[in-house]
């Protein structure tokens, strides 16, 4: 009975290991996957914060362009930050609609950047209407440079929160790893142990 019972006892302890094993490396595959998936967001909130930056540069761009050579095809920038500026900000409000802090500072951008395109419309208004030196003082007041430079800080902002974030990502995915490589080899060495010990009875 003595000798029964240490095998069905050990079996069942190498049976329950191998479950523990089956049950730790189902859940670590999940929280890598999700682990995944945040990073590939947070990549995807960075890249349409860049993209926002880049599509006032390139109305500015635009804008400079058309003021300097009169030339209406310069304007072709412009225009398509335009569409590029409306789609970038209605992602990043979709995205981060969990985030009451993130939400804010995009609303302040929004703000900002709704700023910049009335007054590169009005030096394109000017300009047309051959307002020469009403468009040098709205250029030389710096109010554009102005608004640039708060749009540039508050998104350098959010690109160092979800820099953070990324960090975190990353330090929690090893801290699962390691967990999953301690679990499966430390309970292999236990039903080596186990098998060696019912083996020799």
């Amino acid at each position: 009975m003595k000798i029964n019972q240490t095998v069905f006892g050990g079996f069942g302890g190498i049976v329950s290991l191998m479950l523990l094993v089956a049950i730790t490396a189902s859940w670590s595959q999940k929280k890598l996957i999700q682990s995944a998936e945040e990073v590939t967001f947070i990549y995807q909130i960075k890249a349409n914060l860049n993209a926002l930056e880049k599509a006032l540069v390139d109305a500015e761009t635009g804008q400079r362009g058309f003021l300097y050579t009169n030339d209406i095809s310069f304007l072709d920038p412009y225009n398509n930050s335009k569409i590029q500026l409306t789609n970038t900000l209605s992602s990043l409000k979709q995205d981060l609609s969990k985030e009451p802090e993130q939400i804010q500072i995009i609303a302040e951008i929004s703000n900002l950047a709704q700023q910049k395109m009335q007054e590169l419309d009005e030096t394109i208004l000017l300009k047309k209407s051959g307002q020469e030196k009403e468009v040098r003082d709205l250029v030389l007041s710096g109010e554009g440079r102005i608004i640039m430079d708060k749009i540039r800080i508050k998104v350098s902002q959010m690109i160092q929160v979800q820099e953070a974030n990324l960090v975190t990502k990353q330090e929690e995915s090893n801290q699962i790893y390691i967990l999953s490589q301690v679990t499966s080899w430390g309970s292999t060495l236990l039903v080596i142990i186990l098998g060696s010990v019912i083996s020799f009875i």
